[in-house]
């Protein structure tokens, strides 16, 4: 383990200031759960009682490395995965993902996941040290912004601290002064870009924190989950072969649009096209709604979960629960990404890893993917009903990859190998045949 830098006297302030201010919160948590239903949500899973401790550490006792990754929810978790399950080929090396957001956690526990995970504890030095008398990590990996005092005070009296995946997200004085208190405690800061790494260097000049630029590990994951799907094998409904647009993670502004936009095209050609509507909040309200919405239409629709497998679906499908969207791309042959209309878009990189043509909304400047997509000619920006169907028509007319969409992700593949290289360096766990062949990828 290389030597450790000198920490600035106001980061050591900064972490004293926010331990004080936890332990002051911790004092009162009893009455505040007890009157708080999203304090009970939030505390919920988050302390380590003894049989857990016990599980855990006979589980990190068994291996000789330990590796932690800090997510702050599923979107962190997955760009951390293919890194985790990359280390999991290691000999001797024991994993572990904490989750801040009880969300990221349900995640996990949805997904059934095998790698160990738990939630974070609130951020006092306290706590942070039962966690670390556990796992005893020798990196500790933060994804993208998960950055707390005392969890990266006492991470780096034991291990390196990795940030992975990170891009500027800060603005004002304050926080960047704050934020730069915080980079002092980091070993390695690994930016998704050059321009990113430029930012930081510029933003944070005092900070000495190396820092480089090696990309993002959510194009590995994406092209890694979008190879192992069979999409068929989930919806054998839809295994009819009929040109067929989804609208992902949709708000009421994204069906209303797609539903016009449809109606318009259905009237003009008399094929088997198809419209599948993927709500970002499938609750049974939003359903209630857009099936309302539906019926205005006189075209054929159903829900999705209402489908046998020996049926054939109507034109239009309503997709009634969560964690489907991803496999919905992969039997789909272009997707409207929803949230852009109004907002901010969502996940643009699922159907991108299909290779899907795709199109969303005007606000979509709070996602890099999809500003450098869009910037290289890859996707088309709409506004209107008439301009959806301008693009769409075509396309479900006639269905086709987008083949440079394709050969955009495939060159920002790489990342997870790059920075497996710096962590197993840390641990000397890669053999040396390994690393020059890594070295190589």
């Amino acid at each position: 383990m290389t030597e450790k830098k000198s920490v600035p006297f106001f980061a050591f302030l900064f972490v004293f200031l926010a331990h004080g201010i936890v332990s002051l919160l911790a004092f009162f948590l009893p009455l505040i759960v007890a009157l708080s239903q999203r304090a009970r949500a939030f505390m919920a899973n988050r302390e380590w009682d003894l049989a857990k401790q016990t599980r855990i550490r006979r589980e990190r006792d068994a291996k000789t490395h330990c590796v932690v990754f800090f997510c702050s929810s599923a979107g962190e978790y997955e760009q951390a995965r293919p890194l985790a399950s990359r280390l999991l080929e290691l000999p001797q090396t024991y994993v572990h993902f904490l989750f801040f957001s009880q969300s990221g956690y349900s995640f996990a526990v949805q997904r059934k996941e095998t790698i160990p995970f738990s939630l974070s504890p609130l951020d006092s030095l306290g706590n942070w040290r039962k966690i670390f008398a556990i796992l005893r990590p020798q990196v500790f990996v933060v994804v993208r912004h998960e950055l707390w005092p005392c969890c990266l005070w006492l991470a780096r009296q034991r291990s390196k601290v990795l940030l992975v995946n990170a891009s500027l997200q800060t603005r004002g004085r304050v926080s960047i002064f704050l934020k730069s208190l915080l980079l002092s405690l980091v070993d390695k800061i690994y930016t998704v870009s050059e321009q990113e790494r430029l930012s930081f260097q510029h933003q944070f000049a005092n900070v000495q924190t190396n820092i480089l630029a090696v990309g993002d590990s959510k194009y590995d994951r994406v092209l890694e989950r979008a190879a192992a799907l069979q999409g068929f094998a989930r919806f054998p409904m839809l295994e009819q072969s009929r040109p067929r647009l989804v609208v992902g993670s949709a708000w009421k502004k994204d069906c209303e649009l797609a539903l016009s936009a449809f109606t318009l095209f259905k009237a003009k050609h008399a094929g088997p096209a198809q419209l599948v509507l993927a709500p970002h909040q499938p609750n049974s309200e939003f359903i209630s709604w857009l099936e309302q919405e539906c019926a205005k239409t006189s075209l054929p629709w159903a829900r999705l979960s209402q489908l046998a497998s020996s049926v054939t679906a109507p034109e239009m499908i309503i997709v009634d629960s969560v964690g489907l969207l991803f496999d919905l791309y992969g039997v789909c042959d272009l997707a409207f990404v929803g949230g852009a209309l109004h907002h901010k878009v969502h996940n643009v990189l699922e159907p991108a890893a299909f290779s899907l043509p795709l199109a969303f909304g005007p606000f979509f400047e709070n996602s890099h993917e999809a500003c450098e997509i869009f910037e290289k000619g890859l996707a088309t920006v709409v506004h209107n009903a008439k301009e959806l169907l301008s693009w769409m028509e075509p396309l479900l007319l006639q269905p086709q990859k987008n083949q440079a969409l394709q050969q955009f992700l495939a060159s920002k593949a790489g990342a997870t190998d790059r920075i497996l290289l710096e962590i197993a360096t840390e641990f000397r766990a890669v053999p040396e045949s390994k690393q020059v062949a890594m070295q190589h990828s």
